[in-house]
Parts: C-alpha cells; structure tokens; sequence
C-alpha cells in the first residue's frame, strides 16, 4: 500500500519536471551571448571528459557524502563519523528524511562550491578580461560532472534510491534537477521572472494536451464497447 501511495505522489512531481524540461527549449538562449557559449560549452566539454575520459571517483564520493552531510545539518539531523575513501564513503545521519537521504542525486555539490569564486572574478574583472567566460565554462563543467556521475551513480549504488521507493526517488531527483538547472539557466537568458513565466505557461499547455489526448483516448475505449 505504501509503495503504491508513493507511485501516485510520484506523478504529479513528474509532470512538474517534465514541465520544467519542456520550458528549457523555449528560453531564449541567445547563442551571441558569451555567458551562454562559455557554460555550453564547459558543460558539453563535461560530458565527453567525465563519461569517455576519467570519472574522478574519489572526488565524487567526497561530493556525494558532503552532501548528506549538509543537508543532514540543514534539516537539523545528528552525524557522526563522516569517511571518504578511494572506492567509497559514509556518513551516519539519525533519522535521514526523504531530502538527506536524495541530496547527492539532485544536489551539485561541487557547483554550488564553486559559485562564490564569481566574487574573486568580480574583483579582477578589470585585470582579467575574459574571467565571466571562465567562470561559467568551469561552472558547465562542474554541472556536467555532477549530471554524469549522478547518472553513474544510479546504475550501481541503489541503496538510497530504495529507502524512498524508486518511483518516488527518481520523480524527486529528476524534477529537482531539472528544477536547478531551469532556475540558472533562467538567471542568464530570460530573467528568473520570465523564466518562471515561460514555466507555468508551457506546464498550462501541457496539462491541457494531455487531458485532451486522455478524452480522446477514454473516447476511443468507449467506442470499442
């Protein structure tokens, strides 16, 4: 009963994400933005090193066991014994809720870390003129590490996605995921405000297609009968 329960909470959470994905292709990139070419290309750089290069392991396993860790502190949870070693890692939390136990899959660790060096970019801004570019190559490229090896991670470590049930898990880290990279994504196109608006419109439209394929289909059934 409990895991049907999660599958039904699961759908709705799906459609957001699935909403989400769907408004990612009608922000307006802008392709003759530097901000926009520097992150697309760290990330697509990202993708072909982390998948076909090296996967730097052990830095991921330090990323995914801090991010428990914070999350364990955010939701105010007890820790103790936080390890990190070459083929894996551990951090016990008491009483991990459902976002603790998740955050590694939906969480960018190491992105979030690198985003208050834009502050030492700032600074130098005027000394070195081409320091927003590096800063977003290198923060598509962390993104790109963390998309990668999240989806690695969900092939042979299924312990946490169990805990929750899967239909709920993965609803979760998909929609989160897609919900971080919208809003930053946002943040450089369109606006958050347009971004969001772009959000509800498409997530508007989808909902109305599908409860039309849906009567049209429930049509058909009764058609047959």
């Amino acid at each position: 009963m409990l895991g049907f329960l999660r599958f039904l909470l699961s759908l709705p959470i799906y459609i957001v994400g699935l909403g989400l994905a769907h408004a990612l292709f009608l922000l307006n990139y802008g392709f003759d933005n530097k901000i926009t070419n520097s992150f697309v290309i760290g990330f697509v750089v990202g993708l072909i090193l982390f998948n076909f290069i090296c996967r730097f392991k052990p830095v991921y396993i330090f990323g995914h066991e801090l991010a428990h860790w914070i999350f364990a502190k955010i939701f105010m949870k007890e820790t103790q014994n936080f390890t990190v070693g070459k083929h894996g890692g551990s951090v016990q939390v008491r009483d991990p809720n459902v976002w603790v136990v998740l955050a590694p899959y939906f969480y960018p660790t190491f992105t979030v870390l690198w985003l208050p060096s834009w502050f030492i970019f700032s600074y130098f801004k005027n000394d070195f003129a081409y320091g927003p570019e590096v800063f977003f190559a290198i923060l598509g490229l962390s993104w790109a590490y963390h998309i990668v090896l999240t989806l690695f991670a969900l092939k042979f470590e299924q312990s946490d996605i169990e805990k929750c049930g899967r239909p709920l898990s993965f609803s979760i880290i998909f929609t989160l995921n897609m919900l971080f990279i919208f809003i930053f994504l946002s943040l450089v196109t369109d606006g958050l405000l347009n971004g969001f608006s772009i959000f509800v419109d498409t997530l508007k439209e989808d909902m109305s297609a599908s409860l039309n394929l849906a009567k049209i289909c429930l049509s058909k059934i009764r058609a047959l009968f």
